[in-house]
């Protein structure tokens, strides 16, 4: 007899949901913790729409060894780069 385990499937799903319920709480406080990091991409299309840029398509995502983290993108017939630490 063990107490632990639930009796029926209905049980077994209930359990998953809340299981799933609680990671997904625990992560959200952990990216909170953070700060709310976005990808760098992300970032970069944000700086872009600030300025009034077009949207480009990001070509190269590096870090340098000073520790920036540069994102450069592409369009037509501009290229545009930014740090986005």
């Amino acid at each position: 007899m063990n107490l632990l385990t639930p009796a029926n499937r209905q049980d077994y799903r209930r359990r998953i949901l809340l299981d799933l319920t609680v990671l997904l709480l625990a992560l959200g406080v952990l990216w909170a913790g953070m700060g709310f990091p976005l990808p760098q991409s992300l970032r970069f299309h944000a700086m872009e729409r600030r300025r009034l840029l077009e949207s480009s398509q990001v070509v190269l995502e590096t870090k340098l060894i000073s520790g920036r983290h540069v994102t450069v993108g592409i369009t037509d017939d501009h290229i545009h780069a930014a740090a986005t630490t």
